[in-house]
């Protein structure tokens, strides 16, 4: 759409010239043979050099050129701006020539001006032909620049949105073993996005096209690394001369933790033991010794308390409406009445909504309402707003109970081995079935509370007593097998080389 609409603008000055020229020679006053051989020249002049505006704006301001950041040189520049400018300011001056020419003005004002609209028709053109010509050389010259830099690790990324937080949980880890990595991603807004929120200076390219991700698969590159499970991961999967590696973004029991589609990948890297089992309990074969235990090594720095003590602070950390109804296990809709009780027992909470929770118009009413209902005493409260550049684990350890949904946090928070609540609104239990049936669709939320309201006995037992204590610590090592960043690294080094 931003091409077309870029060629569009630089077609103005040719439409204005046109008409201009049609109005000036049919409505001139009578002039010589000389003169009206000098207004055929100047109207072959200009537009001769206006004619390949529309397709020169197209291809100096096409996007799908990889950008880079971080990698020593500069992304490219793109010129619909300039574009715009001049091709307004050369068709009024070539407007104002039309009108000369009709009221009769001297030849010489005449020829001044359209060689003024000529100067700026052939500037433009001269510039973007040699935008043109830079953006040919670009690939090259970024392909050589990755070989200098001679990645072993490639993060990949398929989200238009840059999934900053999905690649924050992997990126330290990576680097922790090399610094040797470069991020792809498929979007040149989404490298843009990242290069602005990930503080390292990792480099990231984008690869809109799949015949450019050849320039980003030198043959320093021994594995690729997935923190999602979006359908172009394809793409890229399709290198066979690299191991491919699935890490998503935390454990749960949602579908995607054990897709089918999970199987193209070389290795899956998976927390705990129950990540391997909810495979086989979805009927997804992975080959012998495909998925490999790693553990959580991003939960390291969580905090276990000593002691355990009735919940003054609460986290409550809802997924997103999700994408078809397997995965619409948000409570935002049904929040309200327990974060009200939370707020007249006199306990702080803390609001973290999940951040694919902007991308829904419900789910942003449903935030709206609940930090309305934290900002009368926002002195003790966080909302939405006051825990979005947060750190995740800090709200962990901040708080001393967390209220969250069917999701990696519920899993993640067990290494604090802090009580957890789990809302489950009427469409996510109907999901599950029987009430009986909820902790057999839904696993990990046997180590947590249940209540279905805030007089419920489950609500107050996880306010009070805690009896599920133990519960909790015995599932910690199946569903996170550990914290060190050990297994990780030595799981990423002993990856064997590609026998293709």
């Amino acid at each position: 759409m931003k091409t077309l609409k870029t060629a569009l603008v630089a077609s103005i000055p040719s439409t204005i010239f046109a008409l201009a020229i049609a109005i000036a020679l049919s409505g001139a006053k009578a002039v010589d043979g000389t003169e009206r051989l000098w207004e055929i020249a100047i109207a072959t002049g200009i537009g001769v050099a206006m004619a390949p505006w529309p397709g020169l704006a197209v291809l100096a301001s096409f996007r799908g050129w990889p950008a880079a950041y971080n990698i020593q040189l500069p992304p490219p520049r793109q010129e619909s701006r300039i574009v715009t400018i001049t091709a307004v300011v050369t068709g009024l001056v070539v407007l104002a020539y039309a009108f000369l020419a009709v009221a009769g003005a001297q030849l010489a004002l005449r020829v001044i001006v359209a060689s003024i609209a000529l100067g700026l028709a052939v500037a433009a053109a001269c510039r973007l032909a040699m935008k043109f010509h830079r953006a040919r050389r670009y690939r090259p010259i970024l392909r050589r620049a990755i070989e200098d830099f001679t990645p072993q690790y490639i993060l990949y990324m398929g989200r238009r949105d840059g999934g900053a937080y999905q690649i924050k949980q992997w990126l330290p880890q990576i680097l922790a073993i090399t610094p040797r990595v470069i991020i792809v991603v498929r979007d040149p807004e989404a490298a843009k996005h990242l290069a602005t929120s990930i503080s390292s200076e990792i480099p990231i390219i984008s690869c809109r096209e799949n015949k450019d991700l050849d320039d980003v698969m030198p043959s320093s590159v021994r594995a690729v690394f997935y923190v999602n499970s979006v359908t172009n991961n394809a793409n890229m999967v399709s290198y066979r001369n690299v191991k491919h590696v699935y890490l998503g973004h935390g454990d749960s029991d949602k579908e995607i933790s054990a897709h089918p589609a999970h199987r193209m990948y070389d290795a899956i890297f998976v927390a705990g033991q129950a990540a391997i089992d909810r495979y086989a309990t979805e009927n997804v074969n992975l080959d012998p010794d495909q998925a490999q235990i790693v553990g959580r090594p991003q939960l390291e720095r969580v905090d276990v308390p000593a002691s355990r003590r009735a919940p003054q602070t609460v986290l409550y950390a809802p997924t997103w409406s999700g994408y078809n109804q397997a995965t619409a296990l948000s409570s935002l809709s049904i929040a309200v009445p327990y974060i009200a009780d939370l707020m007249a027992r006199g306990i702080t909470v803390l609001f973290r909504p999940h951040p694919f929770s902007r991308f829904s118009a419900k789910d942003q009413n449903d935030i709206a309402e609940i930090d309305n209902l934290l900002v009368d005493k926002r002195l003790r409260h966080l909302g939405s707003e006051d825990t979005a550049t947060m750190d995740l684990l800090d709200l962990f350890n901040a708080s001393d109970a967390l209220v969250t949904d069917v999701s990696s946090v519920l899993v993640d928070y067990l290494a604090s081995h802090k009580p957890a609540a789990v809302l489950l609104p009427a469409h996510s239990r109907a999901i599950a079935g029987q009430d009986s049936d909820i902790g057999a669709k839904f696993p990990s939320v046997q180590h947590a509370y249940l209540p279905t309201s805030p007089d419920s006995e489950s609500w107050h037992l996880f306010l009070g007593p805690d009896p599920m204590r133990s519960t909790r610590d015995e599932a910690t090592a199946y569903y996170l097998g550990g914290t060190s960043p050990d297994a990780f690294r030595e799981a990423v080094l002993s990856l064997p080389a590609s026998s293709t």
